[in-house]
């Protein structure tokens, strides 16, 4: 059964977390590139772990 979610809190849970490890980036950005990844998985029928499959997506930008 898929959770209901809401988008613009999975973005706000992704960029605080994100925002820790990375102080010198800026929260816009971080911001940003949750909600493009968060688009990217939108579609999919699973819902419950959009949070750690988004967040996981940004660290990985931020980190190549």
């Amino acid at each position: 059964m898929a959770t209901n979610i809401d988008p613009d809190e999975i973005v706000q849970q992704v960029t605080n977390r994100v925002a820790e490890s990375y102080p010198d980036t800026s929260r816009d950005h971080i911001s940003s590139l949750a909600a493009e990844e968060l688009q990217k998985i939108s579609h999919s029928r699973v819902k419950d772990y959009f949070t750690v499959l988004t967040e996981r997506a940004v660290r990985t930008r931020l980190t190549a």
